[in-house]
């Protein structure tokens, strides 16, 4: 764990000196000691992830909360969205209109961007993904459908894709009014 360059792992857990940016005492106190901090904080990492959370992150969740049963159970009851009062025929149709803004801006076809190429970098595709998530707040699910994929595991790396794309594109970032 310690190897990997962009963690800050071995800042929690040894003597070295942390970057001006990390504020580890705001973590370590979540370990509900005096002493041991440090320790306690690297047993509960090398633990690793348990089942429950495994299952957990492989639903496609959109909003997940993660918690007692009561926290969820009070978390959902807080999510304030009239989710239920759009119909199914509503919701793709916002898709629609994300997916051909994308073409304009972009200058492609709407069926470009519906079509999948394995192999091939289809960065409109990945922008009106990223947008159904982020602008439309759809699920993966529904996302997974509209653009022709038979599960939404793999929509999540296309995301975090396109976000480092647009890190580094300005003017992709731009064209799409971000």
């Amino acid at each position: 764990m310690g190897d990997y360059p962009w963690s800050s792992y071995l800042f929690y857990t040894s003597r070295r000196k942390k970057p001006s940016w990390l504020y580890p005492k705001e973590i370590l106190n979540q370990m509900n000691v005096r002493a041991g901090a440090k320790e306690r904080y690297k047993a509960f990492v090398e633990s690793g992830v348990d089942e429950e959370l495994k299952q957990f992150y492989g639903k496609g969740n959109i909003m997940p909360f993660l918690g007692s049963e009561n926290f969820r159970a009070w978390a959902y009851s807080q999510k304030s969205t009239d989710e239920e009062a759009i119909s199914e025929q509503e919701k793709y149709y916002y898709m629609d209109a994300i997916i051909q803004d994308v073409a304009q801006l972009l200058n492609v076809s709407i069926q470009s961007i519906l079509q999948s190429e394995r192999g091939k970098e289809n960065i409109p595709r990945w922008v009106a993904m990223y947008l159904c998530q982020e602008v439309g707040d759809h699920r993966l699910i529904d996302i997974a459908h509209k653009f022709g994929l038979k599960r939404a595991s793999s929509i999540p790396a296309t995301i975090a894709k396109i976000k480092v794309l647009l890190k580094s594109d300005k003017v992709l970032k731009r064209k799409i009014g971000l």
